[in-house]
């Protein structure tokens, strides 16, 4: 018998009544009664954190359970869970298991914890039993399984052998058979479904980190499952807690945990129906590749680019699976060809270069797909600086296009071409490729194709000084992206427009478009764009004299080229050059404060908002010599600073992941931040002495 006495439970601080709704971070001291052969109604203490004086147990101390998992004649194992008040149910937070002759206890607890008296957890063994728990999804009976292990291995050795789970989480010993080891659990579970819940639930295997309910119907179906009972099948596994469901903005998605992921995968193999369920996926998201072209260039951009962040490894198995076949390889390079947006806009630039280049040595056809991916790679390429091959590139995907008779496809690659020729300096055939894009759009009839021609051709009249033709032609292309609902594309056209008003000596007019187009960008994310816009807006506002923001964006430029693996146009870059050699002049030792900051807001998303955060903030930010935060707040704001992710601090300052994200909600609330880059320019605005002055009434930025 197993009791718990003596309980404080609090989340950053508070007790747990007092904690707004929301998955509780718990921090446990507690006496446990263990009734065992040597040592009836033995106490040993707990401390899942450095031990306090314990206080009075707080009004809701009953919030927190424990359950006797088993007990044996050489150790008991208690797991705890806690109650959230508005939730009400329970959520696992540890499993603690004593040995009892000895009185040494393991603690395996799904975020780090911090050695206390007794404990044997110590700093070495935390990323081993992060890793332990992670693998075994919190599931108790794996956690007590993997505990009673440690007798005779270590915490890193049995993380570094969970790949073999269910031959290393067994036991013998008294209690049901279904509890000895891990597999016999879940057989024991899977023996309970009927015939049509275990054929979809094995082949549910076959997804890699989740997916849609389209998806399931898509896959899972096949006798003795019917397509239109899918939907009712999946929900029953999702009561019998075999399969877990996470709702959010994004939609709905069902994953499975590792260890039964791992199992239904044996039961797959042995069905005999593996190859037929990995066609079935492989040509499911295939497709779904393939048709995410057009969705890219439409209102439904951002929550389609959400979809494929989702999806990107069920897209890799999907590739995988066309690559082992060479009669699979052209639908392999229909997939590519629809991808190369998606790779461009979120900034997956060498990621998208290898698969493309992959489909296109794998496939001759078919001649559409060719061409799209030829044209895809095309892009890629240039933005990361290969302006030459690029111009290659475009040219046998006009060729491509030309066979296929695709005039839209001609004309997208023909705008390209202009562009890549603009950059190479050759102004006469950059003319003709516009002309002949813009021609083919218009003949076509499809307004699109014709807003992109106008945007890219009145990008090159800027560069080449005839900001007339470019302000009109990037206002007219402007006019018709908006209606057609592609955010994106209006976001490129304030650029051009920034980049004109700049040339024509109206530098505040232009960092407002700038801005305004960083924005929407920043809203998708575009991460290539957003590099693009950065660097004309600190042109802008070098311009404006406002040199501790050109430091912060020429930071912001060094870090975001960095993780996308793109470059800024030769033209641009070297303004950039410029602009770093005369910050330094201009500022001095605190240039590099200014551009370390800009470097943190360029490591997340969220740019803009980090940027130009609300005014509230920035008075508050600049009056204060501290930040409201307390000892432990500043601690976990220094390491957001530092890039570190809320697992990393958690392993950096031994608490769990849980209470580290609570104390980044605090610290965004505090500091009104709206994101964790902005919170890393405040941080380090504290080691600078400088704070730029507001000029003309405008608010601008403190880093």
């Amino acid at each position: 018998m197993l009791e718990l006495s003596r309980v404080r439970v609090s989340m950053g601080g508070h007790d747990l009544e007092e904690t707004p709704a929301g998955p509780p971070s718990v921090q446990v001291e507690a006496l446990v009664q263990a009734d065992a052969p040597g040592k009836p109604g033995g106490g040993f203490p707990v401390s899942g954190q450095a031990a306090e004086p314990m206080r009075t147990p707080p009004k809701r101390a009953r919030s927190l359970h424990a359950h006797a998992t088993s007990t044996g004649p050489r150790a008991c194992a208690v797991s705890l869970s806690v109650s959230s008040p508005a939730q009400g149910a329970r959520t696992p937070t540890a499993l603690i298991v004593c040995r009892v002759g000895s009185r040494r206890w393991r603690c395996f607890s799904p975020g780090p914890v911090l050695p206390g008296p007794g404990l044997e957890v110590g700093a070495d063994d935390v990323a081993a039993v992060t890793s332990i728990c992670f693998h075994l999804d919190g599931i108790p009976l794996a956690l007590e399984l993997a505990a009673a292990r440690v007798r005779a291995l270590s915490v890193g050795e049995i993380a570094d052998r969970l790949t073999g789970r269910f031959e290393l989480l067994a036991r013998s010993g008294a209690g049901p058979a279904r509890h000895q080891t891990l597999r016999a659990s879940i057989e024991w579970s899977y023996q309970l479904l009927a015939e049509t819940e275990r054929a979809l639930f094995r082949r549910l295997a076959i997804f890699a980190g989740g997916w849609s309910l389209e998806a399931a119907e898509a896959v899972g179906a096949g006798p003795p499952v019917r397509a239109d009972e899918a939907a009712r099948l999946l929900a029953a596994l999702v009561d019998k807690s075999l399969v877990q469901v996470d709702q959010s903005g994004a939609g709905t998605r069902y994953r499975l945990l590792e260890s039964i992921r791992a199992f239904a995968y044996e039961r797959l193999v042995d069905s005999g129906e593996l190859e037929e369920v990995r066609a079935r996926h492989g040509t499911h998201f295939a497709d779904l590749g393939e048709r995410s072209a057009r969705l890219l260039l439409g209102p439904g951009q951002a929550r389609w680019a959400r979809r494929l962040d989702q999806e990107r490894d069920n897209l890799r198995a999907a590739r995988l699976w066309c690559a082992e076949d060479r009669a699979r390889a052209g639908l392999g390079l229909r997939m590519a060809s629809g991808l190369w947006e998606f790779w461009q806009i979120r900034g997956h630039l060498e990621e998208g270069a290898s698969w493309l280049e992959d489909a296109v040595q794998r496939a001759s056809g078919p001649a559409g797909a060719r061409a799209g991916a030829l044209n895809g790679l095309g892009v890629i390429v240039s933005v990361r600086g290969e302006h030459q091959r690029g111009g290659e590139l475009f040219a046998q995907s006009i060729m491509a296009y030309q066979q296929a008779g695709d005039l839209l496809g001609q004309s997208r690659a023909w705008t390209h071409q202009g562009n890549a020729r603009t950059i190479q300096g050759d102004l006469a055939g950059a003319a003709e490729a516009f002309d002949r894009g813009l021609a083919l759009a218009r003949r076509s009839g499809d307004s699109w194709h014709e807003a992109f021609a106008l945007y890219l051709s009145g990008f090159a009249a800027s560069l080449r000084g005839d900001t007339a033709l470019a302000r009109a032609r990037s206002v007219e292309s402007s006019e018709l992206f908006a209606a057609i609902g592609d955010r994106r594309a209006v976001g490129y056209g304030l650029f051009v427009l920034g980049d004109c008003l700049l040339r024509d000596g109206l530098p505040a007019d232009a960092v407002a478009a700038l801005r305004e187009g960083i924005c929407i960008l920043d809203a998708l994310p575009d991460r290539w764009g957003l590099l693009f816009g950065a660097g004309l807006l600190a042109a802008a506002t070098a311009t404006l004299g406002d040199w501790p923001q050109v430091a912060v964006l020429l930071g912001v430029i060094d870090t975001l080229g960095e993780r996308i693996s793109g470059r800024a146009f030769p033209h641009m870059q070297a303004i950039i050059d410029a602009l770093a050699v005369q910050a330094e002049q201009e500022l001095g030792p605190d240039a590099g404060a200014r551009r370390d900051a800009g470097g943190l807001i360029g490591r997340g998303d969220g740019i803009a908002a980090a940027l130009w955060p609300g005014p509230d903030s920035i008075r508050r930010a600049a009056a204060e010599p501290e930040l409201p935060l307390t000892r432990r707040e500043r601690e976990v704001a220094e390491l957001m600073a530092q890039g570190l992710t809320n697992r990393q601090i958690g392993g950096r300052l031994f608490i769990a992941e849980r209470t580290v994200d609570t104390h980044v909600s605090r610290i965004l609330a505090k500091l009104g931040c709206a994101s964790r880059s902005q919170v890393a320019a405040f941080v380090a605005s504290r080691r600078s002495p400088r704070v730029p002055a507001q000029a003309d009434g405008e608010q601008k930025y403190v880093p």
